[in-house]
């Protein structure tokens, strides 16, 4: 666990290790204070004691962010009073590396928008689709595509002159 400003950081740094290739996984999770100990015969005990902490708390809670690309992992805890500013930086540097608009590459922003207006178009187009046929029909509809092309082979040769 880190603190906030270096997570930040090493956040920066995997989306820019990961722009050609690989992924990066953020997950958010709420923490509670662990008053009991984690064994399965505790689980009821527990899961009371963690509602009783929902509803004690009103103001919110601490949380655990964890960042994860193939080679690097990093997580910070953030406090519940620094959670609004934390959130701010960290939308802030996933909007600029995960678009186009923070690489200055115009003409792959242009493409991606032409592919997501394509996109768009064929989902609209694809709202009158018929039912799926069943493994069977297909099969039946493939053989009569193949007795077709097999006859129309068959005519060319026999319209073919012989030598």
């Amino acid at each position: 666990i880190t603190d906030n400003k270096s997570f930040i950081q090493t956040l920066r740094l995997m989306y820019n290790e990961t722009k050609k290739w690989g992924s990066v996984t953020v997950s958010m999770k709420r923490l509670f204070e662990e008053n009991l100990k984690h064994k399965k015969s505790m689980k009821k005990e527990r899961d009371q004691d963690r509602q009783k902490q929902v509803e004690e708390n009103k103001e919110g809670f601490s949380i655990l962010i964890r960042a994860k690309s193939t080679r690097k992992s990093t997580s910070t805890q953030v406090k519940q009073d620094e959670v609004v500013g934390f959130y701010n930086e960290m939308r802030e540097v996933m909007n600029q590396c995960m678009s186009f608009e923070g690489s200055g590459n115009k003409r792959l922003q242009k493409e991606f928008e032409k592919k997501r207006e394509e996109r768009v178009e064929e989902q609209n187009k694809d709202t009158d689709m018929q039912p799926t046929k069943n493994r069977k029909e297909r099969r039946k509809e493939m053989k009569r595509e193949r007795k077709k092309e097999f006859r129309k082979i068959n005519a060319k040769k026999a319209q073919a002159p012989q030598f």
